[in-house]
């Protein structure tokens, strides 16, 4: 399948025009790393943590994922819900 501008839009400009400047930036902040008396360094934002993910002993929801809010199992809620739906 091949891509189909939109109204004179191309993605695959707008991704070598991002993949340029990203380069520039790189190589800007290694050749300012290089020359200590550089008036402005620039500075590569890196972190150790993941973003948006959470940890591994837990869920988005939390460590106890798997319970409402009442402290009930999230499938005993849905089968008692079934079973109520059957009487």
């Amino acid at each position: 399948m091949q891509h189909v501008p939109v109204r004179g839009f191309n993605s695959r400009e707008v991704e070598d025009y991002l993949n340029r400047g990203y380069a520039s930036a790189m190589e800007h902040a290694r050749n300012s790393e290089k020359d200590e008396s550089a008036k402005n360094k620039a500075v590569i934002y890196q972190t150790d943590q993941k973003g948006w993910s959470t940890s591994s002993k837990g869920t988005a929801w939390g460590q106890r994922g798997y319970l409402t809010a009442k402290g009930n199992t999230v499938l005993n809620e849905l089968r008692n819900g079934l079973q109520n739906l059957r009487d």
